[in-house]
């Protein structure tokens, strides 16, 4: 009977336990109630090994075609091979693989709409217009124009039902997750008919997926990822007979890189298992996740840090990577993938045959124009990965040599300058200045103008890139060829948009060039030394009226129109540097030309009460508004950013930053603070860029109306936060070199395209020391301190309320209750500022209105063991027998001698006094020597005169007419803050 009843029980035990595991899914995921009951694949619990076999047998029986074609190679000498261009090579470029992705999707998207719709006429026409442009906007080939939005709304107003126009409709509506989620699982039934592409199946359950992780429970989230991934695997499958295989590999990496590390190995197993899928395409991205694996086992910290049991993950990882992209680079050498993951590869020293430059050529021959070839190896040659500066110009001096204007080759040359060296270094005009550097972009400039003369279409020839030369030039003094860039190349945004590239906007670079190169050149030199001082200056008010006299004097010789936003922002900044010498507040309008600011955005608009709208690059490449005037510290800058954004995601955010922000400089040598406003929340959060993690556990919550005001205050050696003028933290100051200057915008870019609104920015001189410590001999110095910054704001509650500490520690109670009230009058909602003003109250023997104060407080914080310590002595000691409750004592002071876990002395002394209140001495002494054995030193002469009350056998009385004390004494207790 028991052999069987035990497999009955166990089967049982099996039931309850599934059971249990799916009621306790759906208690804490209420919204899967409804949901069937998701099963995983198979895959999924197989282990990686298992699931590796088959590619792990294809790569053993290929080793030797491996060596084979690394023995091929090595027949040409290092010399021709370690060439971007080949003595009679050929490579393809990423334009003709940019038309093969764009016919590619064409065929998948708009010929299988023409196949399969019921639109016809102008609706088809509309339509399939409408879906041609987004082929090139998914291609990669043109970024959304004013054209591609006017093919959108016209065919929204074509009113097609066909569900793949009403896909990509949906995908360029940027609608709410939520409700994008809802329309895209309500075009599922439509997609599934077999009339519809793979392509397109697979790209609604992508977005389908995306927008799950957004708003559903990771319930449901799994099933909409494996529901992607098995689409994803017959896509693949249906794809894996093209001749470029880079096409179908190309979208699904996309996919793949934005899933979990975990959910990557789902995929990844969804592949193999598969056993359909071409083997180039298998290898590369199990070699990429492999990858990924290894670096997640070593940490990202510094190789000292790094454990044996970490390198040795590393390693392992790293060698069944290798093995990957070798067989994937021996399957189809011909495409530029394998050899740049393996420059990542070798770059760590896990390249068991080449090097770097092996590597890196062998990519660029068989795509003479792979971006992330050339990126990677140059990041493989910074001074961080043991290379140097001059290692990576020489990258660029090849590039140039190469004179493929009709590529995106010689423009590396402006990539690592203003990448790789103006992120290391943070100082573009030290490097401008540099007779290399100069050299190279004036040969930049005659090479790619002469390109355009002669009618080669070069992807180099763009407003960002002159640009971006015409700001190197200008910075090193070569006036006369920026002035020709702009006459020939810079029309439109490039010399006329007050929006930057790269720290200084188009208008900015393009009146200094046409300046220095007018009727009143000679001034030039004085108004660029006031603009881009090294460090800021301190300047007397009589120099400053000097250059503005010269300003005007140059006007009137200098009538260029594009001189004049260049004259525009030499007057603001020596208006604001004239009322900060003058101790004013130094108010930072914006205007249309964004007068005495640098913005890098894609996007401005002026808005009405004063309101900056910015919007930043689809490449997020981030937010930055940066007064052009330096400012001596110490100083105060403020700025009000509103928080509900309609058109802003939920990821942006809006920070204040001091010191060099993501845009300024990556990896400059300095340390960066900030403090943060999340959009749509109320969140306010900081941001170190030296130490991420340091302040991540550090939250507040930001008062009510749609604007927060965020607020530094940046002394020589530290900082303080605020935000809505509440003092939230004080921080190190950053190291490093620093220009004085304050940011505000992203300290990193948001994931997504990011909005933000600003208004009233504002900075104001500190003619003081840093605040001293509040207490003993220094209270009135700190009293005189924040008075002062009352002065300066007198609507901070925080000033008010810390000038009132200053006060009661100095013995100044009077003074202490009128900056109390002033606090609190500012912010009600602030507990601290009533209790602080009860505190002030009872030290003036007003125990009324103390109690008044103390009772408020609890309404609102029963849990403030000040108040109801405070509040349980009044009630214990009151010579005012009105105001004297014995019970009411001892119930308030139990309490705070509970909340502070009885390691407090106040809450016990108090206890005792409601005891000897109450006669019960015994208790009371108990009590206080309880006080006494945790009390600190300042403390114990007052409680040495409760003592004698107590052993007297009296209950403690504080008089109402005595005088107030200003040090402790048996009339009144100490605080114990």
């Amino acid at each position: 009977m028991k052999s069987r009843l035990l497999p009955i029980l166990l089967l049982l035990a099996v039931i309850g336990l599934a059971g249990h595991q799916i009621w306790r899914h759906q208690r804490n995921n209420p919204g899967a109630v409804q949901e069937k009951f998701f099963v995983r694949p198979s895959y999924v619990n197989a282990s990686l090994e298992e699931g590796r076999k088959a590619a792990l047998a294809d790569i053993e029986a290929h080793r030797a075609d491996v060596q084979k074609l690394f023995q091929k190679r090595e027949l040409v000498p290092v010399r021709e091979r370690h060439r971007i261009v080949q003595e009679g090579g050929s490579t393809i470029t990423s334009r003709q693989l940019n038309q093969e992705f764009v016919e590619f999707y064409k065929k998948r998207i708009v010929q299988n709409y023409l196949e399969t719709t019921a639109d016809t006429g102008q609706v088809q026409e509309t339509c399939s217009q409408f879906l041609t442009a987004i082929t090139e906007w998914i291609a990669g080939v043109k970024e959304i124009t004013p054209e591609t939005l006017a093919m959108i709304e016209a065919a929204k107003q074509a009113k097609s039902s066909d569900p793949i126009v009403n896909l990509y409709q949906l995908v360029m509506s940027k609608a709410p997750e939520k409700e994008m989620l809802q329309s895209l699982l309500d075009l599922r039934t439509a997609m599934q008919s077999s009339q519809a592409s793979t392509f397109n199946r697979m790209y609604l359950a992508y977005m389908t997926h995306y927008s799950s992780t957004k708003v559903e429970t990771e319930f449901q989230q799994m099933e909409r990822r494996f529901t992607a991934i098995d689409i994803f695997v017959k896509y693949l499958e249906e794809e894996s007979g093209q001749a470029n295989l880079r096409l179908p590999f190309s979208f699904f990496n996309r996919f793949f890189r934005g899933l979990s590390r975990s959910d990557q190995r789902d995929a990844l197993m969804a592949c193999w298992n598969s056993g359909k899928i071409a083997p180039w395409i298998t290898h590369q991205v199990a070699g990429e996740y492999l990858n990924s694996v290894a670096w997640d086992h070593r940490g990202f910290d510094v190789a000292s840090k790094i454990g044996e049991p970490q390198w040795a993950e590393f390693e392992r990882y790293n060698k069944m990577a290798e093995d990957h992209f070798l067989r994937a680079w021996q399957l189809a050498p011909q495409y530029p993938e394998p050899a740049t993951s393996m420059i990542s590869l070798a770059m760590t020293g896990h390249s068991s045959y080449w090097r770097e430059p092996d590597w890196f050529y062998e990519a660029v021959h068989a795509q003479i124009d792979s971006i992330d070839a050339y990126r990677v190896y140059q990041y493989s040659l910074s001074p961080r990965w043991g290379g140097s500066y001059d290692q990576i110009l020489g990258v660029a001096r090849e590039c140039l040599a190469t004179e493929r204007y009709d590529t995106i080759v010689p423009g590396q040359f402006l990539v690592v300058v203003f990448v790789d060296m103006l992120g290391e270094t943070g100082n573009l005009a030290n490097l401008a200045r540099q007779n290399l550097i100069l050299a190279m972009a004036k040969q930049f400039a005659d090479g790619l103008s002469a390109a355009v003369e002669k009618g080669v279409s070069s992807p180099s020839d763009n407003l960002i890139a002159w640009g971006n030369l015409a700001r190197i030039l200008t910075l090193g003094g070569e006036y006369e060829t920026a002035r020709k860039i702009y006459t020939k190349h810079g029309q439109g945004i490039l010399g006329t948009s007050p929006l930057g590239f790269n720290e200084l906007k188009a208008t900015y670079v393009r009146g200094w060039a046409f300046a220095a190169t007018g009727p009143a050149k000679d001034e030039v030199a004085t108004f660029a030394k006031i603009l881009n001082a090294p460090a800021p200056v301190d300047y007397d008010p009589a120099a400053l009226d000097s250059i503005l006299e010269r300003l005007a004097q140059a006007r009137q010789k200098d009538t260029q129109p594009e001189s004049q936003p260049y004259y525009n922002d030499v007057q603001a900044v020596v208006q604001q540097l004239k009322a900060y010498h003058d101790d004013q507040w130094v108010d930072l309008p914006f205007d249309k030309d964004l007068s005495g600011w640098y913005a890098h955005a894609g996007e401005m608009n002026l808005l009405p009460d004063g309101v900056l709208e910015l919007k930043s690059f689809e490449e997020n490449l981030g937010i930055q508004l940066t007064p052009l005037a330096q400012f001596q510290p110490p100083f105060l800058c403020d700025v009000e950013v509103e928080k509900d954004v309609k058109t802003q995601p939920s990821t942006g955010y809006v920070s204040l930053i001091y010191g060099e922000s993501n845009a300024a400089a990556l990896y400059a040598n300095q340390e960066t603070r900030a403090v943060k406003a999340h959009a749509q929340s109320t969140q306010i959060d900081l941001f170190d860029r030296s130490g991420q993690d340091k302040y991540r556990h550090l939250h507040w919550i930001s008062r009510g109306g749609p604007f927060t005001q965020l607020r530094l205050i940046v002394w020589k050696d530290r900082m303080e936060c605020y935000a809505d003028r509440i003092l939230l933290t004080h921080l190190p100051m950053p190291e490093g070199a620093n220009r004085g200057q304050f940011t505000i915008g992203e300290m990193m870019p948001a994931p997504l395209a990011n909005v933000i609104h600003v208004r009233q920015a504002r900075v104001h001189r500190l003619r003081m020391t840093p605040p001293p410590m509040i207490g003993g001999s220094s209270a009135a110095q700190a009293a005189e301190h924040y008075r002062k910054l009352t002065d300066i704001d007198p609507l901070s509650n925080t000033f008010w309320h810390q000038a009132g500490i200053a006060h009661f520690q100095a013995g100044q109670n009077q003074e202490a209750v009128t900056c109390f009230e002033k606090s609190f009058e500012l912010y009600p909602q602030q507990t601290l500022s009533r209790q602080s003003l009860g505190e002030a109250l009872q030290a003036l023997k007003k125990f009324p209105e103390a109690v008044e104060q103390y009772q408020k407080v609890l309404l609102a914080d029963s849990a403030n063991v000040v108040a109801n310590t405070k509040l349980a002595w009044i009630y214990a000691t009151s010579s005012d027998e009105k105001l004297r409750n014995g019970k009411e004592s001892l119930r308030l002071a139990e309490h705070a001698c509970q909340l502070s876990e009885r390691k407090t002395w106040d809450p016990l002394c108090a206890l005792a006094l409601a005891y000897a209140e109450l006669g019960q001495f015994p208790e009371a002494k108990q009590r206080l020597a309880e006080s006494v054995a945790v009390a600190p030193d300042y403390a114990k002469e007052f409680l040495k005169g409760v003592e004698q009350e107590l052993e007297a056998g009296r209950a403690v009385r504080v008089q109402v007419n005595e005088p107030a004390q200003e040090a402790p004494a048996a009339s009144a207790p100490p605080t114990s803050k």
